[in-house]
């Protein structure tokens, strides 16, 4: 309720514009240069700003 999905489209979509192309690239694509932000200990996923992230061991 009161969400704002639209921002994303903004220039204010912060760190979540990039992380999206990123699984795009890698999910949609089968670009490997967005697979450093999901997997890895070092992921750009699982660090600052992100906060709990959740593992599926899907590879």
């Amino acid at each position: 309720m009161g969400a704002d999905h639209g921002y994303i489209t903004r220039d204010v979509g912060g760190v979540q514009r990039p992380a999206i192309v990123a699984w795009l690239r890698y999910w949609i694509y089968k670009d490997t240069g967005g697979k450093h932000y999901f997997y890895g200990d070092e992921c750009v996923m699982c660090t600052s700003p992100w906060v709990n992230p959740q593992r599926k061991n899907w590879e």
